[in-house]
């Protein structure tokens, strides 16, 4: 009984600096470079997301930003408000629809022919 109210402890000593570094992410930033034919921020989490970010004048091609959000097994694309940017233009804060229940959501940038040669970067966040 004593070596399990030990272990007990131990493992509790363990736990404690993790549950101190938990916090809610509320921020996500992504960089798309001219070797990529796509990237993705970190999943943020709620019913609705703001986004913005830039398209490098240096980019061969427009680029797309999409939110994406998680429902039912899969992510979708918020088609109301994906834009299309070109080079050297920026996104302004965008609002996503709001879904019926909290989910998670993630910047997708990806060129606008798929191909090589673009440099963007964008965030996705909470209000």
């Amino acid at each position: 009984m004593k070596k399990l109210i030990i272990i007990n402890i131990l493992l509790l000593a363990l736990l404690i600096p993790t549950i101190a570094l938990a916090r809610v992410v509320d921020y996500e930033e992504v960089t798309l470079d001219a070797t990529e034919a796509g990237d993705r921020s970190n999943t943020v989490y709620g019913f609705y997301k703001i986004f913005n970010g830039h398209n490098s004048s240096s980019s061969r091609d427009d680029v797309w930003f999409v939110a994406r959000y998680y429902q039912n097994g899969t992510y979708y694309d918020d088609l109301a408000t994906d834009k299309r940017v070109g080079p050297g233009q920026v996104v302004n804060d965008t609002t996503t629809v709001s879904t019926p229940a909290e989910t998670y959501w993630y910047l997708w940038l990806t060129p606008w022919n798929l191909n090589y040669g673009c440099n963007a970067y964008g965030t996705i966040r909470l209000k």
